[in-house]
């Protein structure tokens, strides 16, 4: 996740580096992985599948690259001196530390661990942190809150805002700085206004 987020931003796909916008882009990311491994990893059926954990891909890289070689062509002829020279190129045996990310903080973390926690357990994980009680509650209310937050990007982008003030809004939401009142659906539909009934009559 931090190496993506840190390759997003080399490229300039991720704009003004900040820790809001890491915030967003872990959060959008870890709830598409848990998506994304309980249908294609977990739930898949077939013959033509090969699992690869990045831990056993750190641990034996050369024998993983050889592996999924004959799996793809199995008749394909191996260059080993290629694969060692992949391997020692790119640094694949060597796992960096994420305490030493510059935007680590290890609350946030387990919150990312909770929204795909039943993905980790049934790949075989062992999760850093406990599961809370009323996790799936938890759980439950994070969902609604990210189809309320689609919701209201869409709704943004259909009343003509720029890119700028969609991230803007987005940020807000997913950071939990925007007023309370964003969600309430009465402050933002005319036929219910309060002050409209108040002027038809209604107090």
């Amino acid at each position: 996740m931090i190496s993506y987020y840190e390759f997003e931003t080399g490229c300039g796909r991720v704009k003004n580096d900040a820790y809001k916008k890491w915030a967003s882009f872990a959060y959008d990311k870890v709830l598409y992985w848990g998506r994304f491994t309980l249908k294609w990893v977990i739930n898949a059926k077939g013959e033509n599948l090969y699992h690869l954990s990045y831990e056993d891909l750190m641990q034996n890289p050369a024998g993983k690259l050889r592996e999924i070689i004959k799996f793809i062509n199995p008749s394909k002829l191996i260059n080993n001196e290629l694969i060692s020279r992949i391997v020692r190129e790119n640094n694949l045996a060597i796992r960096r530390n994420i305490s030493s990310f510059k935007y680590y903080n290890p609350v946030f973390f387990e919150r990312l661990e909770h929204l795909c926690y039943e993905q980790l357990v049934a790949l075989g994980y062992k999760p850093r942190y406990q599961l809370p009680e009323l996790t799936y509650f938890h759980k439950r209310i994070i969902n609604v809150a990210y189809r309320l937050r689609n919701f209201l990007l869409i709704r943004l982008q259909i009343r003509g805002q720029n890119t700028k003030s969609i991230d803007k809004n987005k940020e807000e939401i997913m950071t939990g700085k925007a007023s309370e009142r964003i969600t309430r659906l009465i402050d933002h539909d005319e036929d219910s206004s309060m002050e409209n009934k108040k002027r038809e009559g209604y107090f």
